[in-house]
Order: C-alpha cells, then structure tokens, then sequence
C-alpha cells in the first residue's frame, strides 16, 4: 500500500533532487514552482500524463524497448532500483506517495497508470509512463 510523505504545501527532497537533475536547467524554476502547491501540481503532472516531457534533459532519457513489467524490474534492480520508489503522477491518489517498486511497475506499466514518474534513486534513476509512450531517465 502507497504512503503518503510529507505536507502538500512544499517540494519534498525526493522531488526536488528528481527535478534538480533530470529536468533541463531552464525549465527546473518552473517546476519546482509548480510542484510546491497541490493547486499548481496538476500542471506539472499533466505533462507527465500528455507524453514524454520536452523538460527533460535529452541526454539522460532512455526509451525502453518492448518487454514485460517483470523484464522492466529487473532493470531496474540491475541499475540498482531500491525496493520503494517516489511517485510524481497525474492521478491524485498516488502522487506523493511512496510504493514498493514491484507494485508500482506491476500496477503502471503497459498503460494501467498512465502519467506518472517511478523515482528509483533521486539523483541517478526514474521511470516514466506517459499516454505516448516509455521511458528511462539516467544519469552518472
């Protein structure tokens, strides 16, 4: 079951050190903005549920080639996921929270929860589901 850390007032450290390194330097003001009010927030997590986000640095996105939820997590365990991830989503009931990564790949990939960001490891590691498509971000 997903947790929810934190108030809903603020950016919370996972979610800033996500945006502080994947999101493009330009673009990084803006969303630590919009994800410090549960008003705004919205405008960011539409962008995760309307496709891969043009904020992203280029050179840290992934594509993902076509494979099983269980092919994914062990991709993740390979780039050393830990067992919870960090969850920034479009849909109100699981943004903010955390869950058991196993659980949140099952229950995402494919389609069943679309725009939405798994945070693995901050600063090096997420995986992205949006209606268009599957992502990687990496970095280091």
């Amino acid at each position: 079951m997903a947790a929810t850390i934190g108030d809903s007032e603020s950016v919370r450290e996972e979610e800033e050190t996500f945006v502080r390194t994947f999101v493009r330097r330009e673009d990084r003001k803006r969303w630590l903005q919009l994800l410090a009010t549960s008003k705004s927030r919205s405008k960011i997590t539409q962008r995760l549920y309307d496709g891969p986000p043009g904020d992203f640095d280029p050179s840290l996105i992934q594509e993902i080639p076509h494979t099983a939820a269980d092919g994914l997590l062990q991709q993740l365990g390979r780039l050393g996921a830990p067992q919870d991830c960090w969850i920034i989503s479009a849909h109100s009931d699981d943004d903010g929270t955390v869950e058991r990564l196993a659980d949140a790949v099952a229950s995402t990939y494919g389609g069943w929860r679309v725009g939405i960001a798994l945070i693995c490891i901050p600063d090096r590691l997420a995986y992205v589901e949006a209606e268009t498509g599957r992502f990687l971000l990496r970095a280091g």
